[in-house]
């Protein structure tokens, strides 16, 4: 079996029962920032403690390969000025290109593999690695036409070397519908060494926490990096995967309905990510979703204001408001238009509707689907839309 549990966890907004939060709270302004966000750590070492007892009960735990991992650096684990907070002798936290942005901790158990634990590897890995580690630990070939940029981890975990072949790895991304940027910001990474948005050069075996920028002394060093990410980058654009947007699959046997949200709507306005914004009726440009038609057929699309799962009139509010967390506001379109493989379509929205609901056919292949609620003329990007074939 496979599971991956992702947590929303710790990260805002800081929901957390307070028997979680209480025992921080002496330390708020003194060591800390949060109560709330250690709360939410204490929380997930309990789920994560649950998940090791169901392991063991269920006599799985020796033959199962258990990561427990994050996917960047810090958020409100530490202050602005790095004053309060702990953040492992490294400098900077999510965002930013300097190790505490990105360097994260990754344990890996698997006692039936000889592989328990106790000991730190301290040669620069990647996100990049998982597959071909997983593959190596599980005898499984990986076809050589899928060309991975990582490196298989195995003879690292099994002790049958301290050392990989070096190799130049490369930190970057960005949040929108645009490609990252080429240099800055990015992080290069080869050793000990860290060049930082293409100009900073850090030596991390005698600067941690990253304050001595030695790119001066070591210009040789800092144009092997920038030369190695000129190919790297040249090499990735000529995929079609860094031209196109990653699809959301629809129609596909395995998943009967897909949900697509604003958060995942393609725009210009700033993303939104968390319910608050949604219940305040908050209103972003922000609409379109690519997607892939799997199979021919009858479609039914619903553009709705609320969550099926908390559900209410467009025009209306929900019946319950979980835990009394939000503070609902109304809305008051009078139009949905939908725009998909070549069509466009307008309906009408009147105060007792739920949703606005769009029957249509569509054609196997890729396209964008763009979805509007229009106020006074004015067009934003729908809060929740589910997709599912009828026939």
């Amino acid at each position: 079996f496979f599971a991956y549990i992702p947590t929303n966890a710790p990260h805002g907004p800081f929901y957390v029962a307070d028997e979680y939060a209480e025992p921080y709270r002496h330390l708020v302004g003194d060591k800390i920032l949060n109560a709330e966000f250690y709360g939410m750590i204490a929380n997930i070492d309990e789920n994560f403690g649950r998940l090791e007892s169901f392991l063991d009960e269920t006599g799985l735990a020796a033959n199962t390969i258990v990561i427990f991992m994050t996917d960047n650096g810090t958020s409100a684990g530490i202050s602005p000025d790095g004053r309060l907070g702990h953040n492992h002798g490294l400098r900077g936290k999510k965002g930013l290109r300097t190790d505490g942005g990105h360097r994260v901790p990754f344990f890996l158990r698997w006692p039936d593999g000889k592989i328990t634990g106790g000991r730190d590897i301290e040669a620069p890995t990647a996100h990049v690695d998982i597959l071909p580690t997983l593959a190596g630990l599980c005898g499984l070939a990986v076809p050589e036409e899928l060309e991975l940029d990582g490196v298989d981890l195995t003879p690292l975990l099994l002790g049958q070397q301290d050392q990989l072949p070096e190799r130049t790895i490369f930190v970057h991304n960005n949040q929108d519908w645009r490609p990252p940027a080429d240099v800055n910001p990015s992080a290069i990474i080869r050793g000990k060494w860290r060049l930082v948005n293409g100009t900073e050069l850090y030596d991390t075996t005698t600067d941690r926490h990253q304050d001595h920028d030695l790119s001066a002394q070591h210009p040789e060093i800092v144009a092997a990096l920038l030369a190695d990410n000129a190919a790297f980058v040249a090499r990735s654009k000529t995929n079609a995967e860094y031209r196109e947007f990653p699809v959301s699959i629809v129609g596909h046997k395995a998943q009967p309905e897909v949900k697509l949200t604003i958060q995942h709507a393609i725009g210009e306005d700033a993303g939104f990510w968390k319910c608050e914004q949604v219940a305040a009726g908050l209103k972003s440009r922000n609409n379109k979703h690519a997607l892939e038609i799997a199979r021919a057929g009858r479609y039914r699309i619903e553009f709705r204001r609320w969550p099926t799962e908390c559900p209410g009139p467009i025009h209306g509010i929900p019946a319950e408001n979980p835990k009394d967390l939000f503070d609902y506001q109304t809305i008051t379109p009078d139009l949905a238009r939908l725009e998909i493989a070549n069509q466009i379509i307008e309906l009408p929205i009147s105060a007792a509707d739920e949703a606005a609901v769009f029957e249509l056919d569509l054609v196997p292949g890729k396209t964008i689907l763009t979805n509007d609620f229009i106020e006074n003329g004015k067009a934003f990007g729908v809060y929740y839309t589910y997709i599912s074939r009828i026939d």
